[in-house]
């Protein structure tokens, strides 16, 4: 007779303990601590964001043949420039280095042929 309750008596004590587990397992965790303090800006007043810097008025694509980083810049917001002027300067130590190698390579095919 006590076989035939068993199951039943089970099914009742996993109810309950479900019921349990709901009723006081809906607290929200305390909040964690930073690891670390916000940085702090250098500056009294500043501007941060990021994204694309647009012109007031249209945008304008401007590209060179070669690739490269750019070592120097002659102009600065707001000044007025003439076509023809020059915007910037790109690092040329690469281009330099590939010119002196196939130099080097007219010559060594130069001395064997």
């Amino acid at each position: 007779m006590f076989r035939k309750y068993i199951i039943p008596l089970l099914a009742l004590a996993g109810l309950a303990f479900t019921i349990f587990s709901v009723v006081h397992g809906d607290r929200t965790p305390p909040p964690v601590p930073p690891v670390s303090d916000a940085p702090h800006p250098a500056y009294q007043t500043f501007v941060a964001g990021s994204g694309i810097v647009e012109a007031n008025t249209e945008n304008i694509s401007i590209g060179t043949q070669i690739a490269g980083i750019v070592s120097k810049i002659y102009v600065q917001i707001g000044s007025n420039v003439k076509a023809g002027d020059p915007l910037f300067t790109i690092d040329e130590r690469a281009q330099l280095a590939e010119v002196a190698t196939r130099q080097a390579a007219v010559q060594v095919a130069g001395t064997t042929g």
